[in-house]
């Protein structure tokens, strides 16, 4: 059996060759960059979307000086009303995107729901690897707690993310120095295992769009990923921790057209204790063992964001109606787990 082999499953990433690694490099840096023009040029098509969405206030902290963390704070807040304080973790498979994409969904958590969150920046790929948003993340979320100028209640601490945000939340878990101080966890469709075993192919959505993640993926991974990391690795790939590892209560949120949907049910399912043969294990919503589970029906990855917009008018307002539907879910759940 080959060296990072376990009975013919890739267990450590192979060194790359190097015209892959040239190839891959520049593509990563061509798509890092395309991105960054494009979102601007949303925010400057559609003022009337975002400029109300704009943050509280922005801090800088030392630990990571070059990091922007965005403050969204309830309306008319009194400073000396501590509130929950939910970090928020934006995707981007660790490659593409920043903070300011969750603006509208942080936003909403402190306007509509009446949290105090923290969105985090985090260096990204193809020049920072794993482990670093891990551990920009930390020192961000440390900073946060102890600026005394925020009105954070540090013992109502939930953590959050999408995509690759929620691979970092579920790695952020397990950190001895946050296992203790987060209080729950909601994660977006993450990417549980790095050794891809049991994932199906991506297929076309109800409104005839293929889905693209499943040709995005090896390049996030080779930007990601260092050549010989073992996949299996729980901060990288959390269907490998344990509950001890990650004992929070848990709020895992999967789309029913997202390739990645089965690999992050059954982490809920191994978390909350349920077994295949189970009654729970096909249905789209349950709770158990600390853990509540949804599969939001029809939908794509990233449905929560403006990028993934469906261009069919009735499907678009299906996904508006979904996102409406789970942030409701989520406030209620949060408020009953940490209060």
């Amino acid at each position: 059996m080959a060296k990072g082999e376990n009975n013919g499953r890739v267990t450590t990433r192979p060194p790359t060759p190097i015209l892959s690694s040239l190839l891959y490099y520049c593509g990563a840096l061509a798509l890092h960059y395309v991105f960054v023009p494009l979102f601007a040029y949303h925010r400057w098509k559609y003022p009337e979307f975002w400029n109300p969405r704009k943050p509280t206030l922005t801090r800088f902290y030392a630990a990571r000086p070059s990091l922007e963390v965005r403050i969204f704070l309830p309306p008319n807040h009194a400073h000396e009303n501590k509130l929950p304080v939910f970090f928020l973790m934006h995707g981007g498979g660790w490659l593409i995107g920043d903070a300011k994409q969750d603006d509208e969904q942080a936003h909403l958590l402190a306007h509509k729901y009446g949290f105090c969150v923290a969105s985090l920046n985090y260096r990204s790929g193809p020049h920072h690897r794993f482990p670093t948003p891990i551990f920009d993340c930390l020192a961000l979320i440390k900073e946060v707690l102890a600026d005394t100028t925020l009105p954070v209640d540090r013992d109502r601490v939930v953590a959050g993310g999408f995509s690759a945000g929620a691979v970092t939340t579920l790695a952020l878990a397990q950190l001895p120095e946050l296992k203790n101080v987060i209080k729950a966890l909601v994660t977006f469709y993450p990417l549980t295992d790095f050794t891809g075993e049991g994932r199906p192919e991506g297929g076309t959505s109800p409104w005839g769009r293929k889905e693209h993640l499943p040709r995005l993926l090896p390049l996030f991974h080779a930007a990601y990923i260092p050549d010989g990391q073992d996949l299996r690795e729980p901060l990288l790939s959390a269907t490998y921790a344990t509950r001890e590892d990650m004992p929070q209560p848990l709020f895992m949120i999967t789309a029913s057209e997202d390739f990645l949907w089965k690999e992050a049910k059954d982490l809920g399912c191994r978390l909350g204790g349920v077994v295949e043969d189970s009654a729970l294990y096909d249905s789209e919503s349950w709770e158990s063992g600390g853990v509540k589970y949804q599969c939001v029906k029809d939908m794509p990855h990233s449905f929560t964001h403006f990028f993934e917009k469906i261009k069919v008018p009735e499907w678009e307002e299906r996904r508006v109606r979904a996102n409406d539907d789970i942030w409701r879910d989520i406030n209620d759940w949060v408020r009953r787990v940490i209060d």
